[in-house]
């Protein structure tokens, strides 16, 4: 019990601090949530560096969410825009680091069957959510629109890659990625029309799965190579 506890110690303490975030948050105390926010992404990339530490493209992707996870708190235009294109930045490596899982070009892949299914579903998703959200965009509808096919387009391609090379390390990307359009769905939702407080806190629930399945789609695929 004591190793476990060792081995899952950083983890426990990510846990820790995503309930923290949804008590605060539930509590309407958000700036609390902001200090602890960026702690989530720390406490990952620090558990993977112990552990692995060997593609960089992970320490590059949460330090993008990091930055937008605190930009896109303030409603101001400008905060807001820069902190969906922090998003946009780790969306971007993260469609890198799925296209390097391909065994061939992404041209010819993409003609596979099992790509049709995914790119359809959200292709069709996008269209939806951005009906119904554009009334309430005003001058932030481009920056969403672009962030959202970027996302919409990396969490499909996270679902083909599983489906082309149905390896452990790729469902664990995949997972993350379909939390990820669900969060990001919700954060949308509830900004622009609900507006509800205790939506926002629940919206951490969602997002801390994100960070971890993310996480662990680095340490599961370069633990496998070692």
């Amino acid at each position: 019990m004591k190793k476990i506890l060792q081995l899952n110690f950083l983890i426990i303490i990510f846990w820790c601090i995503a309930l923290s975030i949804f008590l605060v948050r539930f509590y309407e105390h958000p700036e609390i949530g902001l200090l602890l926010t960026p702690f989530l992404t720390l406490i990952l990339i620090f558990d993977y560096h112990r552990k692995v530490g060997k593609n960089q493209a992970i320490y590059f992707i949460f330090f993008f969410c990091m930055l937008g996870d605190l930009m896109v708190f303030n409603s101001d235009f400008y905060y807001f825009t820069s902190g969906l294109i922090a998003y946009w930045g780790a969306a971007i490596l993260m469609n890198f680091t799925l296209n390097r899982e391909l065994t061939e070009p992404f041209s010819k892949a993409i003609k596979k069957p099992v790509f049709y299914l995914p790119f359809t579903i959200y292709g069709v998703y996008w269209v939806i959510i951005m009906v119904f959200i554009k009334p309430f965009l005003g001058t932030l509808f481009i920056p969403i629109f672009i962030y959202a096919l970027t996302l919409s387009l990396t969490c499909a391609m996270s679902i083909g890659v599983y489906l082309h090379s149905k390896s452990k390390s790729t469902l664990y990307f995949a997972i993350g990625l379909l939390v990820l359009s669900l969060t990001a769905s919700v954060m949308g939702i509830n900004r622009f029309y609900l507006g509800s407080p205790t939506l926002y806190a629940f919206e951490i629930l969602l997002y801390a799965p994100t960070l971890y399945y993310i996480n662990k789609y680095f340490k599961s695929k370069d633990e496998d190579a070692l």
